[in-house]
C-alpha cells in the first residue's frame, strides 16, 4: 500500500492546525554601545535597564567602564502591543533616564550612545515616584527537587530571619530582601535539626515590605503592599519590583474607565498606581508559580471623602495581556498614620493595580474603629459597591477614546511578524547598526514537518 499520500495529507493537516493555534513569538531586539553618567564613563557594575511602558524588558551589567559590547536583549510582551501599537524602549541607570529612546522593532539591532544625567528620571505623571525590590533568595534557604517535588532546607546559622515551626509550617519572620514574612507549607511536619529546618514544599506564601511615596496633599502618603501565594519557591534569581506612579499611562487609564462604565460608573480620580514587575517568576496562568495575591493600598481619609466615600473606592487590575477588571475591595482599617487601608484579592496574580474613586453616589465614609499597624486588624470594614458587570453596555468615552489597536488581539500574525523582521533588517542596514545572531524560538511543529518531508524524500 502506498502510504505517501496519507502521510502527506496528515502532515499538511498537522501544519495547518498547529500553525493556526500557535502564534509566532515576538522577535526580540538587541542593542550595544556606550554609556556615560554626568559626562563620564558609566562605572563597571552599572546596570542598564531597558523598559517599555515603565516595565523592565531587559538589562545588562557593565563589565568595563563606559561600554556594553555584549548584547542587551529586549523582549517585548503581548501587553506592550496592547498598551501601544508602537512601543518605545527607554533606558535607565538606577533612577536616571537616558537621553535616548528608540521604537521597539522586532529583530532590531543597533548601536546606541546612552548619556545619563543625575536627576533625569523625569516628572511625568505616569513616571514611578517610588520603587522597591523583593528577592527570592533569602539567606540560608536552599531548594532542591526530588521525585518531582521541591525540597527546602533552611540553615538557621546562615539567615538573619527568625525561623520557627508550627505544625506543617515553617515561618521566616523579618526575612529581609523586601520580605516581612515568608511561610512555607510542608507535607507533614518539617524535620527540625540542630541548625536546620527541612521539608517537602506544599505551598509558599509571603508578605512584602510596603513601598511608600508621598503623592500629593490630597492623596497623602501612599503605601502599597502585597501578600502572594505560590505553589512552590521560585528560583533564587527571581525578583519582584514594585513601583508607585501618580497616574496610569493613557492606555491603562482608558481601559480602567471602560471597566468602570461597564458597571454604569465613571472615574472621579485615580489615587495612584502600583505596578508589580516580575523577573524569572510568573503567574500561574502564564505557567508560573504565583497562584493568587492580596493587594493592600493605603490612602488619606481626605481623598476618600473627596471621591464620595469608601463605597466609591475600588482597586482595579490590568493583567499582563491588557485586560482590565475591578476587584472586590474592602476597607480593613487604618494604619498608624490614620490612613485608610483598602484590600483586594487578585485571584490571577500580580500585574498593575490602581486605587480608583468611582462616581457612584454614596454617603460620607465612617471612620473605622480600631486600627494600628498596616492591617488595621479588628477595625470595622466597608465594601466598595462597585461590581464588574461583563454584560453591561460599554460606551466609549469621549474624553479618552480607546484605539482599536488597544483592544485588538495582541499577538501579531505570521505575516505581520515577518514584515516587521524585514523592516527591522532594512532599518538596521540603513542606520548602520550592527547585527548579532539571535536565538529565535522554533515552533514545535517545524521538526515534525521536517522529519515527515525527509521520510517522503527517502521513499521517493
Amino acid at each position: 500500500m502506498n502510504c505517501r499520500p496519507i502521510i502527506t495529507i496528515f502532515l499538511l493537516l498537522l501544519l495547518a492546525g498547529v500553525a493556526a493555534a500557535e502564534s509566532m513569538p515576538v522577535i526580540p531586539a538587541q542593542y550595544q554601545g556606550c554609556a556615560a553618567i554626568d559626562g563620564g564613563d558609566a562605572p563597571t557594575g552599572t546596570v542598564i535597564v531597558a523598559k517599555i511602558n515603565w516595565n523592565e524588558r531587559g538589562r545588562f551589567t557593565l563589565t568595563e567602564p563606559g561600554v556594553f559590547p555584549s548584547r542587551l536583549i529586549v523582549r517585548a510582551t503581548e501587553f506592550d502591543f496592547v498598551a501601544s501599537d508602537a512601543p518605545t524602549v527607554t533606558f535607565w541607570a538606577g533612577a536616571n533616564r537616558a537621553n535616548l529612546e528608540v521604537p521597539y522593532v522586532p529583530g532590531d539591532a543597533r548601536t546606541l550612545d546612552l548619556a545619563f544625567t543625575t536627576g533625569s528620571g523625569g516628572d511625568g505623571a505616569d513616571a514611578p515616584i517610588a520603587s522597591g525590590d523583593v528577592s527570592f533568595a533569602p539567606g540560608g534557604l536552599e531548594t532542591t527537587t526530588a521525585g518531582g517535588k521541591q525540597q527546602v532546607t533552611i540553615n538557621r546559622q546562615n539567615t538573619t530571619a527568625n525561623v520557627t515551626t508550627s505544625g506543617n509550617r515553617i515561618v521566616m519572620q523579618d526575612t529581609g530582601g523586601g520580605w516581612e514574612e515568608i511561610v512555607i507549607e510542608t507535607e507533614g511536619e518539617p524535620a527540625v535539626g540542630e541548625t536546620t529546618v527541612a521539608g517537602t514544599v506544599a505551598g509558599v506564601s509571603g508578605r512584602t515590605s510596603p513601598v511608600s511615596a508621598n503623592v500629593d496633599a490630597t492623596v497623602g502618603t501612599a503605601s502599597a503592599q502585597i501578600s502572594v501565594n505560590m505553589s512552590e519557591m521560585p528560583p533564587s534569581g527571581a525578583q519582584l519590583t514594585t513601583t508607585i506612579a501618580r497616574e496610569p499611562d493613557p492606555a491603562a487609564q482608558s481601559a480602567f474607565l471602560l471597566t468602570a462604565q461597564q458597571s454604569g460608573s465613571g472615574i472621579t480620580d485615580v489615587a495612584y498606581v502600583m505596578n508589580v514587575q516580575k523577573t524569572n517568576v510568573a503567574n500561574a496562568g502564564d505557567g508560573g508559580v504565583i497562584t493568587a495575591a492580596t493587594i493592600r493600598m493605603t490612602v488619606s481619609p481626605a481623598w476618600v471623602t473627596a471621591v464620595g466615600g469608601i463605597e466609591n473606592v475600588v482597586i482595579m487590575r490590568q493583567a499582563d495581556d491588557g485586560t482590565t477588571s475591578a476587584l472586590a475591595t474592602t476597607l480593613v482599617g487604618t494604619d498608624g498614620a490614620g490612613n485608610y487601608v483598602f484590600e483586594a484579592l487578585s485571584p490571577n496574580g500580580l500585574s498593575v493595580f490602581a486605587l480608583i474613586g468611582t462616581s457612584t453616589v454614596s454617603p460620607t465614609p465612617t471612620t473605622p474603629s480600631g486600627g494600628g499597624g498596616s492591617g488595621g486588624g479588628g477595625g470595622s470594614t466597608g465594601r466598595s459597591s462597585f461590581e464588574y458587570n461583563p454584560d453591561a453596555t460599554v460606551t466609549t468615552p469621549a474624553t479618552t477614546p480607546v484605539s482599536s489597536e488597544a483592544t485588538a488581539a495582541a499577538t501579531p500574525s505570521a505575516q505581520q511578524t515577518a514584515a516587521s523582521a524585514v523592516a527591522a533588517a532594512e532599518a538596521t542596514t540603513a542606520s548602520g547598526g550592527s547585527w548579532f545572531p539571535l536565538q529565535i524560538p522554533i515552533p514545535a511543529w517545524v521538526p515534525v514537518l521536517a522529519l515527515g518531508l525527509l521520510f517522503l524524500l527517502r521513499r521517493r
